[in-house]
């Protein structure tokens, strides 16, 4: 089966360290958590519980979601913020991190540390 991405879902940043989590989409549309070889049916908004942290990326203020994949108005997080996640999503195509009572942040924004 050919690879049609791959996520790094742990990536050393500032002296955090590497954790050794890779997540792999397959074009299956499911998932394979490398560290813990767990194959995850990402057809849905199925919750995955696992905590870690998400620092924001670039500097700059990033749009938060809910858990639909949609733009919560008037909700940013701040630049360079460190978040507690206990939960990700896969929605549209992206993962979503738990940082709040249906508050997300999207993959593409952060970088996701595993506890």
């Amino acid at each position: 089966m050919s690879l049609k991405t791959t996520l790094l879902t742990s990536v050393a940043i500032l002296g955090l360290g590497i954790a050794p989590s890779v997540t792999t989409i397959l074009n299956s549309a499911q998932s394979v958590n490398a560290s813990t070889t767990e194959t995850i049916n990402t057809d849905s908004n199925r919750a995955i519980n696992e905590w870690g942290k998400v620092k924001v990326l670039n500097g700059v203020y990033v749009s938060t979601y809910d858990s639909n994949g949609n733009i919560l108005d008037g909700r940013m997080a701040a630049p360079d913020s460190e978040w507690i996640t206990d939960q990700h999503i896969f929605v549209n195509g992206h993962f979503f991190f738990r940082i709040g009572v249906n508050t997300y942040l999207r993959d593409e924004d952060v970088i996701f540390s595993p506890s």
